[in-house]
């Protein structure tokens, strides 16, 4: 199937879904709710259903990562990391295709590195990290944070999705009180590696544009508290980017518990 194709098919049976998931949808339009209150029933409802879609698409798109038009944009201050030999840490968001900003530093540097939950009775998703040459370690090994920490000693560019609920940091994310990972800025430390934001935004069919930021020129150190600063840091940056493009952030996750 074209990529054009493949959209309009999924675009289709992703809104049938979420239709017929009365608990998915009750809780995506709850989260909805939650970070735009202005909103009135039928807009969260209709954002619930464009969101589901884009996002069911995106992960679709993994499949066909070779074949997916990426467009970079950044700063110096940002590029002169990127380009500089060196490792980084790049904390990201589940947005539309969520293998776009390792993909989009595979072709930048050549040198990027993700941590993925890997099914073990389904090898295709790790084909597809490989054939885009994309080292991806295994969420699901007890050894995961020592192999991130070595692929930045070997100079490469690792990426984490950090917007998910974890245990590690008290914050407030729309104004709601959560709770947050903190392995960005621990790997930061850790990895003695610069912190840097990226994230995508679907442009058509197959086409994305990457944006990367500087959220720290510097390792964190390891000052806890430090750490919380800029993980809050981050999230205030997660929130605009969410609010400028609602229809691609994957709003069904159990973001507070």
């Amino acid at each position: 199937m074209t990529p054009k194709n493949r959209f309009k098919l999924l675009n289709g049976l992703s809104r049938t879904i979420l239709r017929l998931s009365k608990r998915t949808r009750q809780r995506t339009i709850s989260n909805i709710k939650r970070a735009m209150p202005y909103l009135r029933s039928t807009e969260a409802y209709a954002l619930a259903i464009e969101s589901y879609a884009c996002v069911v698409s995106g992960v679709l798109d993994t499949f066909w990562l070779n074949e997916l038009e990426i467009e970079y944009e950044f700063d110096q201050k940002t590029k002169n990391i990127l380009y500089s030999g060196k490792g980084a840490v790049i904390a990201t968001l589940h947005m539309n295709c969520y293998e776009t900003v390792p993909l989009a530093i595979q072709q930048l540097t050549g040198r990027s590195t993700t941590l993925s939950k890997l099914p073990e009775n389904f090898p295709l998703v790790a084909n597809n990290y490989q054939q885009a040459e994309i080292e991806c370690i295994d969420k699901n090994q007890p050894n995961s944070l020592f192999k991130l920490i070595s692929a930045l000693q070997k100079n490469r560019i690792v990426t984490l999705h950090a917007d998910h609920y974890a245990n590690d940091i008290e914050m407030e994310f729309f104004e709601q009180k959560t709770k947050a990972p903190s392995g960005a800025a621990l790997l930061s430390s850790l990895g003695n590696a610069p912190l840097l934001l990226g994230y995508s935004v679907k442009l058509n069919d197959a086409r994305y544009r990457v944006y990367f930021e500087t959220i720290s020129d510097s390792p964190l150190g390891k000052d806890k508290q430090l750490h919380k600063e800029y993980m809050n840091k981050l999230y205030r940056r997660f929130e605009q980017i969410i609010l400028d493009f609602p229809n691609q952030w994957y709003w069904s996750y159990n973001r507070w518990r």
